[in-house]
């Protein structure tokens, strides 16, 4: 039987054709989860939920800090030699050495956490040990580049500081050399991914159900502004909050502009 839309209160079935809410969904689209999947597209190998640990002998102190995903690209990255996918400009900028890359997800405006701008708690030493893709000797240089101004540039890698979220106004001006994704950049980047190599992705049952939910939703949307306002209102942190709605016109999307992303596709 019809039941009313969870958000905008219409009783017209299970899709509403007002928000594009799928009632039934069966996914939980968590923030972390597709984060991970846009890097994922992008070719990068990740790390979610890393907890920096205390040292040995620090007592019941707990956890230090906790980064939501953690990730490399390495330069020559390619994928599909025939019609070669072009990956998001933000990490395409290191040509020639690895990208090491720390990121924070929320879905409100981006920001850094604070222990991993305090010099004093060695955060970012203990993750870069941890990681090892520096030598002992050069993890001073890098962790204080990233304190100073989140960002590290060298001769064998790159390191930089994401911030994922909804909005990134004034976000350069209070970080900057750290760079800000915003959820409606990152959908659009999925869904021209998706559509555009819709025949290669489609194999894909080895996925978890967030990446097949993401996929299907992409090939099965209208157009771009559908997918991204459907997967707006599907996303949930993992305390189930959302996203915060903004105004769309009945039984259509709102347009989404400044996505920051052009499309791959060379028709």
């Amino acid at each position: 039987m019809p039941r009313a839309c969870p958000t905008c209160g219409a009783n017209l079935g299970d899709v509403c054709p007002s928000c594009r809410a799928n009632l039934d969904d069966p996914v939980t689209l968590l923030t972390e989860r597709v984060a991970y999947w846009f890097f994922r597209l992008n070719g990068c190998l990740t790390i979610e939920n890393f907890i920096v640990h205390p040292d040995f002998g620090d007592g019941g102190s707990g956890q230090r800090t906790e980064a939501d995903l953690i990730g490399v690209r390495f330069p020559d990255r390619h994928e599909d030699l025939t019609r070669p996918m072009k990956d998001h400009p933000v990490l395409t900028v290191s040509r020639h050495r690895p990208l090491l890359f720390f990121t924070e997800v929320t879905l409100k405006q981006c920001k850094l956490n604070g222990p991993w701008r305090d010099p004093s708690r060695g955060n970012m030493q203990r993750v870069l040990r941890s990681i090892g893709m520096h030598t002992e000797d050069e993890i001073p240089t890098v962790a204080q580049a990233l304190y100073s101004s989140r960002r590290f540039s060298g001769s064998s890698s790159e390191v930089r500081m994401f911030a994922v979220g909804d909005k990134d106004t004034g976000f350069a001006n209070t970080y900057p050399g750290a760079v800000s994704l915003t959820w409606d950049q990152m959908l659009s980047f999925m869904f021209t991914r998706f559509r555009n190599y819709r025949n290669q992705k489609q194999y894909n049952s080895q996925w978890d159900d967030v990446g097949r939910r993401l996929y299907e939703l992409a090939v099965n949307r209208q157009d771009r502004q559908d997918f991204v306002e459907t997967t707006r209102l599907l996303l949930r942190n993992s305390i189930g909050g959302k996203l915060e709605p903004r105004p769309t016109s009945f039984g259509r999307a709102r347009s989404v502009s400044g996505s920051g992303y052009k499309s791959d596709s060379r028709r």
